[in-house]
């Protein structure tokens, strides 16, 4: 371990530079000796304070020292001890400012060096005229996206036993997509849970856009109640295990967390389109440049684990037109936003 007066374990900084990104503001920060930083930040004022010091052993007289209180922690984001070191905070509001120092350590040791205090404001940045584009999941052979259904099966099975285990069919080429469950012909048993996954690319949207609305824009096709069970269907989030192919185990790769409203599957007219706006959720989910992983699930029963009303042979389904689809109207996820100025 390096005495804390060892010239090796202190470090200087020589330049930094700030940018303005879509939600916040990366620092890249030069240093003259190798070493890991972070950023404590905070969004109150330091503390002033004068007090009395000495210099060598010999009274210098009163001083004005700054504290930074109530601090946040976030640390570079290179690994190890570098002389470049890029640190980005977000969320860091518009028109908002904030005061930070930078601290580190050498070797993983602590570091007695520090940077005075200062400040930041951030100004967002001009974005242009709102684009609203749409996009596709890719039919069959998929190139970046996937969609399709996926089913756990069974003939005299438990509800629990068909919400909770594993998928047993899964589907990705065909033309249509569903929230469907169906009740065996022996009493208060079940036979079918499916659940369908979306996958669009948004590598069109620039990094740094602001994104303003997203909506999926489904094209129904067919719908039943024959239970009476009076479903509504949402998006959630999916996670398969391939961008361009969908497999059993996906059956249990889609979240609980509603990602929109939740719809009925029976009140819209058939065939027609069924918008559905994302929720606040929902949009954080639509992220520039990525992939985004979207399902259907219904609401009452499959996400909240409630047992239907059960009646012999019966079922409960909606049913959209996919990304495999041959004719149009093929559904689509329509995305509404500014691109940096």
């Amino acid at each position: 371990m390096l005495d804390k007066n060892d010239p090796l374990l202190h470090w200087a900084m020589l330049t930094l530079t700030t940018e303005v990104t879509a939600s916040g503001v990366k620092f890249t920060v030069t240093t003259n000796h190798l070493c890991r930083l972070h950023i404590l930040w905070t969004t109150t004022p330091p503390q002033k304070h004068i007090t009395k010091t000495k210099r060598r052993g010999a009274d210098v007289g009163k001083v004005t020292r700054f504290c930074c209180v109530a601090t946040h922690q976030v640390w570079q984001t290179e690994a190890g001890d570098t002389t470049t070191h890029t640190i980005t905070v977000e969320p860091w509001p518009g028109c908002s400012t904030r005061w930070f120092r930078f601290h580190g350590t050498v070797n993983g040791q602590n570091s007695p060096s520090d940077t005075p205090c200062l400040n930041y404001h951030r100004v967002p940045p001009p974005y242009g005229p709102p684009v609203t584009v749409k996009f596709y999941s890719d039919s069959d052979p998929e190139v970046t996206t996937v969609d399709g259904f996926v089913n756990r099966q069974g003939y005299q099975t438990t509800w629990a036993d068909l919400r909770n285990g594993a998928g047993t069919y899964h589907m990705d080429k065909w033309e249509t997509l569903w929230a469907f469950f169906w009740a065996s012909s022996a009493a208060n048993k079940w036979t079918l849970l499916r659940r369908s996954i979306m996958l669009f690319n948004l590598a069109s949207i620039p990094p740094g856009s602001l994104i303003i609305s997203a909506r999926l824009a489904l094209w129904k096709v067919n719908a039943m109640d024959e239970l009476g069970a009076a479903p509504t269907f949402c998006i959630v989030d999916s996670t398969p295990a391939s961008n361009i192919d969908l497999v059993n185990a996906d059956y249990q790769q889609l979240g609980l967390t509603p990602l929109s409203a939740a719809y009925s599957y029976t009140t819209l007219p058939i065939p027609g389109w069924h918008y559905i706006p994302l929720n606040a959720i929902g949009l954080t989910r639509i992220i520039p440049g990525t992939i985004v992983k979207l399902g259907l699930r219904d609401v009452k029963y499959d996400i909240g684990n409630v047992i239907p009303p059960w009646i012999s042979a019966k079922r409960s389904y909606v049913e959209f037109n996919s990304g495999d689809n041959a004719y149009p109207p093929r559904s689509y996820l329509e995305v509404t936003y500014q691109p940096p100025g």
